[in-house]
């Protein structure tokens, strides 16, 4: 718990980011005269701005060690580092599986993201019951990783579909090309 909550800082600053700024960008481009490259130019800026810092500031966390919790939160018991390292990870590759959401939430691909969250939380805590009694710090670290992988993956596969479909200016514009 408290590797999500230090991790939560950084994620509600990239979701405040994301709704805030990013979305409202993101549903403009659609209505771009080509939607398909405004939309792609936004979500890239969306990686360079809010991604890779917060692989940077994640990174730093990571560096300094799980020993700073104990300090932050008053832990007993200290993670041991690879899982906690593994929940940063997947801390970071959840929220650019957010990126792309958000970018889905502007294409209105509704279905699309109703499934996709079966591939969140729902499929973490799958992986976690079918992991049972033999469940360990770092089994269940990388099991979040697994299931953040996943959501990143099916949002990147569903985006490029939804981006491939829709309309370039060439697709709509009747008038004869010229060399």
């Amino acid at each position: 718990q408290a590797i999500w909550r230090s991790a939560d800082w950084v994620a509600a600053l990239v979701s405040g980011m994301l709704s805030l700024v990013f979305l409202p960008r993101m549903s403009r481009a659609i209505s771009a005269r080509e939607p398909s490259r405004a939309l792609t130019r936004e979500l890239w800026a969306a990686v360079r701005w809010l991604w890779i810092p917060a692989a940077f500031v994640l990174g730093i966390m990571i560096w300094a060690g799980p020993q700073w919790l104990v300090g932050l939160f008053g832990l007993s018991v200290v993670p041991e580092s690879t899982a906690f390292a593994l929940f940063l990870a997947g801390e970071w590759v959840r929220m650019g599986s957010w990126i792309l959401l958000y970018g889905l939430f502007a294409t209105g691909a509704q279905r699309a993201i109703a499934v996709g969250e079966l591939c969140s939380l729902p499929l973490f805590a799958g992986l976690l019951w079918l992991i049972g009694p033999e469940l360990s710090m770092h089994g269940a670290a990388m099991a979040y990783l697994g299931a953040y992988m996943t959501y990143l993956a099916f949002n990147l596969w569903v985006i490029q579909i939804s981006v491939g479909r829709m309309p370039s200016q060439r697709d709509s514009d009747p008038s004869p090309r010229r060399l």
